[in-house]
């Protein structure tokens, strides 16, 4: 992992050592004071001078890094850098804080990796290849290149606006079908007479509340929440301003529960028509609660009502489908 080092808070920035340091000693170098180091990695050099000024031979220098400050210490060190030899230090030996190939190069090293080397005003797009480690809250923005498998452990997930993202489950005649008691009539198919576009719909008329149904097992990946829903519909003999709304209820089932038992609370939604023959297509749901306990992976039931007392569509109401949008909590199922 490439270190960025931190320069002290003051310039020529000069210490002593306040206790010997041996040779091969790493843990940490005691100072008469701290004052102006910042709590980062850092590089010093030690025995450059004397502390009458005069300057040293190479042999008696040495250059180290350390990672923070502790107390009066300097810790964490790595000694002998840049060619220089880990060697003994008596007390008072000078401590300097000065720019050497270490601070320089590590700057260089972060540099590359954001930058084209042949011209620094060209930001570089991250192009991840090989195993690569990402943990805690990763933020990619802009185009980033994944040359190989993302794994993500088992109960993670990648979030959409730092939150678990949308799926959708669509749903149409044949899966949706009546109800024995207060039913829709059976799926029909229709025929768009022109161009001979075949589609199938669920008729709903406009003089009592008709239901149709649906089952199916909910992913693994569900986050057992609430769900939402649109409907897709159209009619013959529809008029202007007029409206139509189905309300959506359902449950969820967990294994051992007993299949006869209610559902929700429904949520409703309104739609108004546009022309006949044409799609249309409701606004989103509020959320829809399923009764039951819900839990990822489990069977659920639910129950689509056309609420005639609600509407004043004064024809059919043709269903073409529905979509349940659920929030997926993990990655996979």
């Amino acid at each position: 992992m490439a270190v960025l080092y931190y320069p002290p808070t003051q310039n020529q920035l000069q210490k002593t050592l306040d206790a010997a340091l041996n040779s091969g000693v790493t843990a940490s170098m005691t100072l008469n004071n701290v004052t102006s180091i910042q709590d980062k990695p850092g590089i010093v050099v030690v025995d450059r001078i004397d502390s009458n000024g005069a300057v040293k031979s190479a042999s008696d220098r040495e250059y180290m890094s350390y990672t923070g400050v502790s107390g009066s210490t300097l810790t964490g060190l790595t000694r002998g850098l840049a060619g220089s030899t880990d060697s003994d230090h008596a007390v008072g030996a000078i401590v300097e804080f000065v720019p050497d190939i270490n601070v320089i190069q590590s700057m260089v090293t972060a540099l590359a990796s954001l930058v084209d080397a042949d011209d620094i005003s060209t930001l570089l797009v991250p192009s991840l290849t090989g195993d690569n480690t990402f943990s805690g809250d990763n933020t990619f923005s802009g185009t980033n290149d994944f040359e190989d498998d993302i794994d993500i452990a088992t109960t993670k997930n990648i979030t959409y606006a730092a939150s678990d993202p949308n799926r959708t489950i669509t749903l149409i005649p044949g899966a949706l079908k009546p109800t024995t008691t207060a039913g829709c009539a059976d799926s029909t198919t229709i025929e768009a007479g022109t161009n001979d576009i075949d589609y199938d719909v669920l008729d709903f008329d406009n003089t009592s509340d008709e239901n149709a149904f649906v089952n199916f097992q909910m992913p693994d990946s569900w986050d057992a929440g609430v769900i939402q829903f649109r409907y897709v519909w159209t009619t013959a003999s529809g008029g202007a301003g007029e409206t139509v709304t189905f309300e959506l209820s359902g449950r969820s089932f967990a294994n051992d529960d007993a299949i006869d038992q209610a559902n929700g609370t429904a949520v409703e939604v309104a739609d108004t028509w546009i022309a006949d023959g044409d799609v249309h297509i409701s606004a989103w749901s509020g959320d829809v609660t399923l009764a039951g306990t819900p839990a990822a992976g489990e069977w659920v039931h639910l129950e689509i009502m056309r609420d005639v007392g609600e509407d004043d569509l004064g024809g059919d109401a043709r269903l073409i489908g529905i979509q349940v949008r659920y929030k997926q909590a993990k990655y996979g199922d």
